[in-house]
């Protein structure tokens, strides 16, 4: 029987501050560091060293994210926010009767890196309402996922870069202390694209759709109205 073993370390640190620019901005600031290693041993079947054909190995992350959320006197907000990732891979067998030199199983160390960022914007309109956009981008979204070299190496390769946009409008004054009528509402619109797509055929996925959440709470009466979504999906081959 083949004995897997997996060892993983994971350490992580954050930090937040709350800073002025003058005296019109208001800055709350988020960084993020994570590292994390993982080791896998394979053990073949009946043998003391890794298998030839299933080796174990080592993925190690060092991730990096920052953002700064910008307030402004005027009901107007502005949060750009950026991740960049790096990831290194090594894995090879220690099987001591056999050369796999060649061969992505030979040792070799590979390294991936990708970058996100991304933008969000609200805008509080008269009373209750905000108005509210984000835009996200990613050249990248796929990392090495585990030891089939072979198959890590040529899928991350991949461009897989994605775009992802949204713009709605929300409701709420259940802050609003004089109102026994609690009404949260909120209507979104998305647009995803990605290129590069892995499934196989397609070269691009299109999602489409529109949110709508509506809740309602009275003391006298309390009832909460269900959410409802739809989403349109289209796949483009190309």
């Amino acid at each position: 029987m083949r004995e897997d073993i997996t060892n993983t370390i994971a350490i992580k640190t954050s930090n937040q501050c709350i800073f002025q620019t003058g005296n019109l901005f208001t800055h709350k600031s988020e960084t993020e560091f994570e590292y994390k290693r993982r080791e896998l041993t394979r053990i073949a079947n009946g043998k003391n060293y890794n298998n030839m054909n299933n080796p174990g190995g080592t993925i190690e992350n060092y991730a990096f994210f920052s953002s700064d959320e910008i307030a402004t006197p005027f009901e107007f907000s502005l949060k750009p926010k950026l991740r960049f990732e790096n990831q290194r891979l090594n894995t090879k067998s220690s099987d001591p009767t056999s050369s796999i030199t060649g061969t992505n199983h030979d040792g070799t160390t590979y390294y991936y890196s990708r970058y996100s960022g991304g933008v969000e914007a609200k805008c509080k309109l008269k009373e209750a309402f905000t108005f509210f956009g984000d835009l996200f981008y990613s050249n990248k979204f796929l990392l090495f996922k585990n030891f089939d070299i072979n198959y890590s190496v040529s899928e991350a390769n991949k461009g897989n870069n994605a775009v992802n946009m949204e713009i709605g409008i929300s409701f709420d004054n259940s802050k609003q202390t004089t109102n026994d009528h609690k009404i949260k509402a909120k209507l979104i619109l998305f647009d995803n694209d990605i290129n590069e797509s892995l499934i196989e055929n397609i070269n691009k996925i299109t999602v489409k759709g529109v949110e709508l959440e509506l809740s309602y709470a009275n003391p006298s009466f309390m009832q909460t109205l269900p959410q409802a979504g739809c989403v349109v999906n289209n796949l483009e081959q190309q």
